[in-house]
């Protein structure tokens, strides 16, 4: 899975640090919570991932366990 972080100016997209990320399965969902803290991304072999987001860099950081 790859991230983007959009420049709010000209709306180009660029890669965000780590990208992209590693997940046990093929992509089926993503989702983020209301606090803009978390995203979540379910896979087609039945895992649940949960990252956290950098609010800076907008980079996404796995949460262990």
């Amino acid at each position: 899975m790859s991230g983007y972080a959009i420049n709010m100016s000209s709306g180009a997209l660029s890669l965000v640090n780590g990208s992209p990320f590693a997940l046990p399965g093929r992509l089926l969902t993503v989702a983020g919570d209301p606090t803009g803290k978390f995203v979540y991304v379910a896979t087609d072999d039945g895992f649940l991932s949960a990252f956290t987001i950098d609010s800076q860099a907008g980079s996404l950081t796995p949460v262990a366990g």
